[in-house]
């Protein structure tokens, strides 16, 4: 099993991407759906397809919701998911880790006080499972230890509830700030629009280091976004091994 894994950011990075990859490698969809009812409140399920970004073969996820779900959350709802669910403890705190780091960053970039900013796409159960699940999927795999590569800054301009905006949203910039992760700010085939969300960009914060390491490789997954994109392939790579030490 695993160990070590290494995240290949090669079109951008949003909470379905990462799914998406962790099923690709190798991961148990019934067994993700399973453990992530532990913590959803009302019926769902994962919709996996296979497709292709560019020339890349990839697993795509979509959340399907039943007609029980709560689809609007706040804050204190994703809370009381958390403390209510029957996760182990090391899940329970990762998640409330993403979640207190996507909260920081939209006080920051909106200027009001943590926990009173108004969450717009972000307050939905997709959210919650978005970050439940790359927790969880991490952990079945055995991966003890995440890297990752720089993000792809992105040009262009997008939209939201708030209106225009920058590709990069401000809270995307603020996580990324207060995280230091590293930024790939020029080069060929630059994303246009959207490539990184503030849920993958708090995932990729909370779980993830950006310092050199070493591995052997034992299985690949690709996750794709839901944009078809080839400049470069919405998708991120998720490399799963042992980590090799240094002699």
């Amino acid at each position: 099993m695993p160990d070590i894994a290494y995240l290949d950011i090669i079109g951008g990075v949003s909470g379905d991407m990462l799914i998406s990859a962790i099923l690709d490698a190798g991961l148990d969809k019934t067994e993700l759906e399973s453990e992530l009812a532990k913590i959803v409140p009302g019926q769902f399920h994962l919709k996996a397809t296979n497709t292709t970004r560019g020339s890349i073969s990839a697993t795509h996820v979509d959340v399907v919701l039943g007609d029980d779900a709560d689809q609007r959350m706040g804050w204190q709802e994703f809370e009381d998911c958390i403390e209510a669910s029957n996760l182990p403890d090391t899940d329970r705190a990762k998640i409330r880790s993403v979640f207190e780091c996507l909260r920081a960053a939209e006080a920051q970039a909106h200027g009001t006080p943590e926990g009173k900013s108004h969450l717009h796409e972000l307050g939905t159960l997709d959210t919650l499972i978005d970050i439940a699940g790359a927790v969880i999927g991490m952990r079945i795999l055995g991966i003890d230890t995440l890297h990752a590569s720089s993000l792809p800054a992105s040009t262009g301009m997008s939209s939201s509830s708030h209106g225009k905006n920058a590709s990069i949203a401000p809270a995307t910039m603020a996580i990324i700030q207060n995280a230091s992760i590293p930024l790939r700010i020029s080069g060929h085939n630059q994303p246009v629009g959207e490539a990184i969300t503030p849920t993958g960009a708090a995932i990729i914060a909370t779980l993830a280091k950006f310092s050199p390491s070493n591995m052997s490789i034992e299985t690949i997954g690709y996750g794709a976004g839901t944009r078809n994109t080839d400049t470069p392939p919405t998708v991120i790579g998720l490399c799963g091994g042992q980590s090799i030490s240094e002699s």
